[in-house]
Order: C-alpha cells, then structure tokens, then sequence
C-alpha cells in the first residue's frame, strides 16, 4: 500500500467527516457504521478503520452540539419547551436526541457524558430553571420518539 502525505490524509479525514455528518443528520447514528460508510465513500472498511480506530461516530465531536443550540429558544423555561418540542419535528435534532437517549447509559461514553451535563449546564444557567426542566425536556423526548410524534 501506497504511503499518503500528511496533507492527503488531512483532506481524506475531510472528507469522510463531511460524509459521515450527513449520513448522520440524514438517516441517524444507527446508519454510521464502518462498512456504510466505506461503500458510500468507495474505500475498504479497513481504509476508513485506520482514520476512526474508536468508531466513525468520533467524526462527529463537536459537531452535534451546536445543531442543538440553534433549534432552541432560551429566552424563558416557557419558550425553551415550546422550542424544544418544535425542534422534535426536524430530524437534525431529532437524531441527536435519538444518539443521547441510546448512549446516556453506556458508562464508556465520555462524549455522551459531557453532551448531557453541557446540556443540564445550559438549561440551568440561562433559564434561571433547576435541572428538573432538563429531566422534563428529556421526558419530553423519550416520550415523542417512543410514540413517533
């Protein structure tokens, strides 16, 4: 096999980001597997192996947060709950809350972890509302993607 420039491996890593973020925000984590995204990107599932050794879910750090924030309005707890519910329908958002709730368990999952407590930080801090309006707006999600409202 043929070695790679550092600049070529760069401009790779890019490209399979960039693919990978949108397999996610268009089809969820679930569709974000080694051997998916090979066939989509036409490379050997050992090729994309060696650029996310822990998953190619590690492309999308940093990146799912932000996608968060911009659905939601925290003027007032009130206007944060109409917003939250509203941003359910888009399935940007949909698919993040869908990637918490299946990893909010799993001990190993530091990114999960800081996602959340993030989360519970900024709820808290710019609505002045105690963790208890984050448990409900989880509740909330839990809720609408078990019924697929």
């Amino acid at each position: 096999m043929a070695k790679i420039s550092a600049q070529q491996r760069a401009a790779n890593q890019e490209r399979y980001d960039a693919v990978i973020l949108d397999t996610f925000f268009n089809e969820g984590h679930l569709a974000v597997t080694l051997g998916a995204i090979a066939k989509k990107l036409g490379i050997q599932r050992s090729t994309l192996q060696s650029y996310y050794p822990n998953g190619p879910m590690a492309a999308t750090k940093g990146k799912i947060f932000p996608v968060v924030i911009q659905k939601l309005d925290f003027t007032s707890a009130e206007e944060l709950r109409a917003s939250w519910v509203t941003a359910m329908s888009d399935m940007k958002f949909r698919y993040v809350m869908e990637l918490l709730i299946a990893t909010a368990t799993e001990k190993k999952n530091a990114q999960a972890s800081a996602g959340l407590k993030r989360l519970y930080d900024l709820v808290s801090d710019s609505t002045g509302a105690s963790y208890s309006l984050t448990d409900e707006l989880l509740g909330i999600t839990i809720r609408m993607l078990m019924l697929d409202e």
